[in-house]
């Protein structure tokens, strides 16, 4: 998730699972820590986002990340991500929660935001909800925004940022060069940038031929396999991309997909894993 992301970049996660792995990549490993990661979790609390303000990025190392990186300047960014909050004392914090009371629609940039408290099951935006917003509607089109797809931004579209949402590797990133040649339609999976989830699914991720390989007792420890579903849906995404413009590695995925599923409780009994 870290390297499928341009430098300087924000990743939003949902909570432990999607960003404990991320922080000790970066802290122990050190992976990408040119990047931000907002987890929603904590961001509803005050000292948090005062502490992402305030924390600069670290210098982006091109040696370190994908070659689709390199060739050209990466400036450092010299600004924090909100224009107007948590730049000084307590007063310029955001409020603990804001009321919903009935669907409503507005507009950052060029993005249309749905919020409704119905899809939210609550009829009123947390902390981390503005907080989200307020990024957005400050950094588009300046900063890079993905969202890992674990958040309930993307999932049940209470924020509705993505309605048009374009994936590039793991997370989806917030819309803002609609016409960029590399990112097309893939039917079922959204914007796919071509090229970079390539790069990733074939010289990156690694985990994805030890899942495939057979396992007669299928995936022992059963409460783990969904980590196995992320290969499934980007071997999937990415055979559904080639099928055209490279059969044979376009093959060659969807067979790791299939093998993986048939290694957990969702394979269907006989059959194929998933209908192309």
């Amino acid at each position: 998730m870290l390297q499928s992301v341009d430098p300087y970049a924000v990743v939003v996660t949902a909570g432990d699972n999607d960003t404990f792995p991320l922080w000790y990549a970066q802290e122990v490993e050190g992976v990408r820590k040119d990047v931000s990661v907002l987890v929603m979790s904590l961001a509803n609390t005050n000292w948090y986002l005062r502490q992402l303000q305030r924390r600069a990025p670290a210098a982006f190392d091109a040696g370190a990340a994908l070659d689709l990186y390199r060739g050209r300047a990466w400036p450092r960014p010299t600004t924090p991500w909100m224009s107007r909050y948590y730049l000084g004392g307590p007063a310029d914090s955001l409020p603990e929660y804001v009321p919903l009371a009935q669907p409503v629609t507005g507009y950052l940039g060029p993005i249309a935001v749905q919020l409704d408290p119905r899809a939210l099951g609550r009829p009123y935006l947390l902390r981390s909800d503005l907080a989200v917003l307020q990024i957005v509607k400050d950094e588009l089109g300046k900063r890079p925004i993905y969202f890992s797809t674990s958040t309930a931004i993307t999932r049940t579209s209470s924020v509705s940022l993505l309605s048009d949402r374009r994936r590039f590797g793991a997370p989806a990133r917030a819309p803002a060069r609609r016409g960029e040649r590399r990112v097309r339609l893939v039917e079922g999976r959204g914007f796919v940038n071509v090229p970079r989830s390539a790069a990733l699914l074939f010289e990156v991720y690694r985990g994805g031929e030890t899942a495939a390989r057979p396992r007669p007792r299928g995936w022992v420890n059963v409460p783990s396999q969904n980590g196995l579903l992320g290969y499934v849906f980007a071997y999937d995404t990415i055979a559904a991309a080639l099928r055209e413009s490279d059969p044979a590695r376009a093959t060659g995925r969807s067979r790791w997909r299939d093998a993986i599923l048939a290694n957990t409780t969702y394979a269907p009994a006989g059959g194929r894993a998933i209908d192309n």
